[in-house]
């Protein structure tokens, strides 16, 4: 017998591979922290046309042509007006770590190492050193100015989930510009998810914090209004054992009256160890989306943030770094300072084949953050993106009038 061809992760048919569109940062269409109301962005829409692609022949033809519009910028019709959630990942270590350490040792002085060696390989020399030179490497102390150095040129975020570690502090403050005014924008703790582990001793469960699986989640102070943020349970099966996945679920509406909601994750690595546990944590989360879906009436669009899969779980599930090169490809970043292989364990995976109301677009890098005292990072941190047709519901332009240059009325 021929030796069994080996599967990857998307080939699995049960996994309908919805096309992520490039974020609307790379797109080039999104400014930094100077943008001039940064809510609202125009960026091209493709149009949608049916066509018959029954047969394998024009099934792979309809893909060629889809690929090339992505590099090319076909097929786009009228320019048209998004709303986006937008969701910060900041990946911080629990403990100061040898891995810690080894992380910031190899990536805050050699930008070769940021990016995996397979990405690398789509992307002329030449190029790569332009879109390593767009993330900034800072060491920093604070807590606060942390996460300031983290949005520098960045695309200001909705909200803010902290990955692991003591995060308790409210409020945190990011300081921005519009036009030549200066703001500083507060984000209140709406959600911290205490992390915990249980000691048996004899027949007693003891119950111990355990930081490393801590999740902090802030709202921007002029979005409370259209956020709102809970701990959810995700039911999977391991190892014939009935287990349940924490994750905090952020919710919000779009003027229409249609209900969304993202889940920020950081899946233990028991569930992330191979393909056959990569494949049933995301059956997990489908399950549960169909689930509240089914009881709420809600769209669980994806999930983001420490994934632990090895793999990226589609093509631009995984974060670019520094937008694309001029011929239209990208590299991703390692997401740890492991020699001998590549990781990407930020993602942000899609859970449907994307409806035409919403679409979640592939993440981008943050910058890099090297703690110099306390918890360490030892991933990069990422910023999501999806976006709307219709406006978010329940923005507050009242809080912040400044930061918004616009009709108000459009955002009440």
């Amino acid at each position: 017998m021929g030796k069994k061809k080996k599967q990857k992760l998307g080939e699995d048919e049960s996994l309908a591979k919805p096309k992520l569109k490039r974020s609307a940062s790379q797109l080039g269409l999104v400014d930094t922290n100077s943008f001039d109301g940064d809510e609202v962005l125009t960026i091209p829409r493709r149009k949608v046309v049916k066509e018959d692609v029954s047969s394998p022949e024009l099934k792979k033809a309809k893909v060629e042509e889809e690929n090339e519009d992505e590099l090319t910028g076909g097929g786009l019709s009228d320019e048209v007006e998004y709303d986006h959630s937008v969701i910060g990942i900041f990946s911080r270590e629990a403990y100061e770590t040898s891995m810690g350490v080894n992380w910031r040792n190899q990536m805050e002085p050699n930008t070769d190492r940021l990016a995996t060696k397979i990405s690398k390989k789509r992307v002329d020399a030449k190029d790569q050193q332009g879109l390593f030179d767009r993330q900034n490497r800072t060491k920093e102390s604070a807590y606060g100015d942390q996460i300031n150095a983290l949005f520098k040129n960045k695309m200001i975020p909705h909200v803010i989930a902290v990955i692991e570690g003591e995060t308790e502090e409210e409020p945190i403050t990011l300081k921005t510009k519009v036009k030549e005014t200066e703001l500083s924008l507060k984000y209140e703790r709406k959600e911290y998810k205490k992390g915990l582990k249980i000691t048996k001793r004899g027949e007693r469960q003891i119950e111990s914090a355990e930081p490393r699986q801590h999740l902090t989640v802030y709202v921007r102070d002029d979005m409370t209004d259209v956020y709102s943020v809970s701990t959810v349970e995700i039911p999977r099966s391991y190892k014939g054992e009935k287990r349940k996945m924490k994750a905090v679920a952020i919710d919000y509406e779009t003027t229409d009256g249609k209900k969304y909601r993202t889940l920020v994750v950081h899946i233990k690595n028991d569930y992330a160890s191979g393909n056959k546990q990569v494949r049933q944590s995301h059956e997990a989360f489908k399950a549960y989306a169909r689930d509240v879906a089914s009881k709420e009436g809600r769209v669980v669009t994806g999930y983001i943030g420490d994934t632990n899969y090895d793999k990226p779980f589609y093509e631009r599930s995984v974060p670019s770094m520094g937008g694309y090169s001029s011929s239209g490809e990208h590299i991703n970043p390692r997401a740890s300072a492991n020699n001998t292989r590549d990781t990407n364990y930020m993602q942000h995976i899609p859970l449907d084949d994307q409806a035409d109301e919403y679409s979640v677009r592939q993440p981008s890098t943050l910058n890099y953050v090297f703690p110099e005292t306390g918890s360490v990072t030892d991933h990069p941190s990422i910023l999501g993106y999806t976006a709307h047709k219709k406006r978010l519901k329940g923005r507050n332009s009242k809080v912040n009038p400044s930061y918004y240059d616009f009709e108000l009325g459009e955002f009440t």
